[in-house]
């Protein structure tokens, strides 16, 4: 009997190994987005809003953020303007909810789509 079944093992391999890259990516991808918000919202932001104000550190640290991903696979100058955009909403979310956590669950989000596009 199990000799009928055996073919059912292996066609669900190719899809647990599938499953497990998407999952592996995933990880990956919301370490690298804590990481980006620990360098671009967390310590350094915090220090700039007290010395420049909100407004300057928003401007310089998004700039930063959307040149950041310049070196990113098929990256365009337009991809570079998106990023700053996305970064300026980062920030607004930060100082409104003084929360690391909320801003990287939105860039994670974002890193997700793109990645499960």
């Amino acid at each position: 009997m199990a000799r009928h079944f055996a073919h059912v093992r292996t066609l669900n391999r190719p899809r647990r190994a599938a499953r497990a890259r998407v999952v592996a990516l995933l990880w990956v991808l919301a370490a690298a987005a804590m990481v980006e918000e620990l360098i671009f919202r967390g310590y350094p932001f915090q220090r700039l809003v007290e010395a420049v104000g909100a407004l300057g550190a928003i401007v310089v640290l998004a700039a930063l953020f959307g040149f950041g991903h310049y070196n990113n696979p098929n990256a365009t100058i337009w991809g570079v303007l998106n990023t700053i955009l996305i970064g300026v909403l980062f920030a607004i979310v930060f100082l409104r909810t003084r929360s690391l956590w909320a801003v990287w669950g939105l860039h994670d989000s974002a890193y997700a789509l793109v990645a499960l596009q």
